[in-house]
């Protein structure tokens, strides 16, 4: 698939969206109603329809664009297909954004080659904005390129977009550029890339509801009827299992299967699908000399069967074979063969089971007694078996191949010494690397316990145990006891339980890193939380979100959800700090400068109290809130805006949102201080100072001190009061007590 400026109408319909690509689409949402931009890198690997979702929003913003009352959306798509192109990257986009404000081609080729590609874009936004456009969109697919260096430059301009706001999404091979917020949009699974695919394949028409019927006693979980009508569930894992995974391989075979389909009212069982030539020609290749011999002698016999039988037979035989090349297990249980075989016209699949069970298992039987070991039955299932020399110990191995495939689900069945000899020797390395691995899980899940205070639970270290000592015993000891029934279902409910606890474990880097980030952000109680809604709401949800991270949010079954519940919360606090930060870095900076003139007041208070005749101290009382005011005050140097979505907390100065602003303490504090200057001055300014000052200062020195003690004003006393002037002014003082002045010169 090809980026398309106008995607087509085909392109957009039969596009699937994913649970990633949702919640990418929800992100972006979020990051528009923001009014800031931003650089998405679609991070899926090749396959994962990353160009289908760049055609899908390209489409979604086109029809929103068409839409909006209020200003305008620019929606550009750049495509670089080929090896070397995305230098154009730098020129490409200033002059799209020329071309679709009308100045063409060559106004924005002059513009970029005389002031730069970086600069150019900034002057397109800034004539965007003039034009009324509200924001940008541009999409870009690198294809096999990696991101060039001029990514890292639009990164940068998109994040400090505001009105227009761009928003970038592109998707390449490598690493994302410097800054850009990775994101996923492919399945997250094989479900859910069976589901994307059939959505691909076929349109759903309106009668489907009348279908699911078909679906009656079929075990289809974890697919809904909808998602996968008309295929049987066998029958999209045995696709799945024929071609390398991704939705780019599923849904042109899954439309090949559909066009091959003729019957409107039944589902695509697993044997219809020998009956597609692409199919048929992966079978025999991977059937090798000695399974297609066998296909052949079971094929021939089921033909040789009288005709009432034979359309069964040939079904069990093309099922069976489906199940030998894509099934887990090389046999079928006979209620497992039952439920893939098509139901006899105009009877449903449930009805099908109990009336004719007799009967199928009497061709079943007949069938195999007739295909000379191309097709084993027993009282309990059937398989289809490749002709091979086997030796007894392959057969024992190819026997506990259920038990086996606990530990390595790609082992297939072998036929002489030499496949023996070389699947023991994997088999043992899978089973040193599974008792590596699950001690890794234990002290994962031990650390996380310890994280949070408590021990890990004895079930989980129980059922760890249980399965490193399974695993311990070996290959050999494992085959032989796969010939155990008992033993066999006792490994499957060890092997189950450990792959639960394995899960949790795999979750537990992500769960501490939301621990951790979430610790950080702590949103301190303030009464400005009262008054802002939005943070008070973050408030609550980061305590909730906190109350949910407990010592069992590992073996929770919700961990997707969480984690998505997570993510959202995240956003709304990044947006939210950043706007609290910037406003905390202008209160800082006005607080500074309040305690610049309470430190110059208080050193100026500080030589008053020095002069006995001035009264008793007053500057002690304030030195203790000067000192904690300027421990809380710190002026945050950061150039830029920081990564939030990595760090909870501003780098530079730890600003905590929701912190109280030391401006008005620091306000109150400079106003006592001043009054305690002014006290002081009161009793400078007496007349019997002014006339002392005037009697014995011979060198005219406090003539202007003078004027300023006389006129009360403190921000000059305190500007022009050093340790010299105090002193000679506490001399004065003393000369005063010593020698009283006479009421006659007065």
């Amino acid at each position: 698939m090809a980026l398309e400026a106008v995607p087509r109408e085909r392109t957009v319909q039969c596009y699937g969206a994913t649970r990633g690509a949702q919640r990418t689409l929800s992100i972006l949402t979020e990051r528009r109603a923001s009014g800031v931009g931003d650089f998405f890198w679609l991070s899926d690997p090749p396959g994962a329809g990353k160009t289908h979702f760049l055609n899908y929003f390209i489409a979604l913003r086109n029809r929103l664009a068409t839409a909006q009352t209020e200003g305008r959306e620019l929606v550009l798509a750049l495509d670089y297909p080929e090896l070397g192109s995305v230098a154009q990257l730098e020129n490409d986009v200033p002059s799209a954004l020329a071309a679709a404000l009308g100045g063409g081609e060559r106004r924005g080729a002059a513009l970029w080659r005389k002031i730069g590609a970086e600069a150019a874009a900034e002057v397109a936004m800034g004539e965007a904005r003039r034009a009324g456009i509200r924001a940008v969109s541009v999409a870009i697919d690198f294809s096999l390129n990696e991101a060039p260096a001029f990514a890292a430059d639009l990164v940068r301009i998109a994040q400090t977009s505001t009105r227009p706001t761009l928003t970038v999404i592109a998707a390449g091979r490598g690493d994302p550029p410097n800054g850009a917020l990775p994101v996923e949009v492919g399945a997250a699974d094989l479900a859910e890339q069976l589901v994307v695919a059939v959505g691909r394949a076929r349109r759903l028409e309106p009668r489907w509801t009348l279908m699911r019927d078909l679906y009656q006693g079929i075990e289809i979980a974890p697919f809904a009827p909808e998602e996968i009508l008309p295929f049987h569930p066998e029958t999209l894992r045995a696709l799945a299992a024929l071609v390398q995974p991704g939705v780019a391989g599923l849904a042109p075979l899954a439309r090949e299967v559909l066009a091959a389909h003729k019957t409107a009212a039944s589902l695509v069982y697993p044997c219809d699908l020998l009956s597609i030539a692409e199919i048929e020609h992966m079978a025999n290749e991977r059937l090798g000399v000695g399974g297609r011999a066998a296909l052949r002698r079971a094929n021939a016999a089921a033909q040789s069967m009288p005709r009432p039988s034979r359309h069964l037979a040939d079904q069990m035989v093309r099922t069976l074979v489906i199940a030998y090349l894509c099934g887990p297990a090389p046999a079928l249980e006979l209620d497992q063969l039952w439920s893939r075989l098509p139901a006899p016209a105009g009877a449903a699949p449930a009805g099908y089971a109990a009336p004719a069970a007799q009967e199928r298992n009497r061709i079943l039987h007949e069938l195999a007694a007739s295909t000379h070991g191309a097709i084993t039955a027993s009282s309990v299932g059937a398989a289809f078996v490749p002709a091979r020399e086997s030796s007894p110990d392959a057969e024992e191995f190819n026997q506990a191949l259920p038990l086996l495939r606990l530990f390595d689900p790609g082992l297939s069945a072998i036929g002489g010494a030499s496949d023996l000899t070389t699947a023991l020797t994997n088999l043992d390395r899978v089973l040193s690397d599974l008792i590596e691995e699950a001690q890794r899980v234990a002290d994962t899940l031990k650390g996380y316990g310890l994280a949070y205070g408590i021990q890990p639970d004895s079930h989980v270290t129980g059922a760890i145990e249980a399965f490193i000592e399974l695993a311990t015993i070996g290959a050999r000891r494992l085959i032989e006891q796969g010939a155990n029934e008992q033993r066999l279902l006792s490994a499957q409910a060890i092997a189950a339980s450990y792959q639960d606890i394995a899960a949790a474990a795999a979750f537990v880097p992500a769960l501490l890193a939301m621990k951790e980030y979430l610790d950080g952000a702590r949103l301190e109680s303030d009464s400005d939380h009262r008054a802002n809604p939005e943070v008070e709401a973050l408030a609550t949800e980061l305590r909730l979100l906190q109350a949910e991270l407990g010592p069992r949010a590992a073996y929770s079954r919700a961990r997707d959800s969480l984690q998505a519940r997570f993510e959202k919360f995240k956003w709304a606090y990044i947006e939210q700090y950043r706007a609290s930060h910037e406003r905390w870095r202008a209160e800082m900076e006005k607080a500074s400068v309040l305690l610049v003139d309470v430190e110059r007041c208080l050193q100026a208070l500080v030589r008053l109290d020095s002069i006995a005749a001035l009264g008793p101290p007053l500057a002690d009382q304030f030195s203790t809130q000067m000192h904690e005011a300027r421990d809380v005050v710190r002026i945050c140097k950061l150039n830029g805006q920081f990564n939030a979505y990595a760090a909870a907390l501003c780098p530079q100065c730890s600003y905590v949102m929701g912190t109280s602003s030391p401006g008005p303490r620091l306000a109150e504090l400079l106003d006592k201080v001043r009054r305690g200057l002014r006290d002081k001055l009161a009793i400078l300014s007496r007349g019997a100072i002014a006339r002392l000052i005037k009697k014995y200062d011979h060198a005219h020195r406090l003539d202007g001190f003078l004027k300023i003690t006389q006129a009360a004003q403190t921000e000059a006393l305190a500007a022009v009061l050093d340790d010299q002037l105090t002193a000679y002014l506490a001399r004065l003082l003393q000369e005063r007590e010593a020698q009283p002045i006479r009421r006659a010169e007065r």
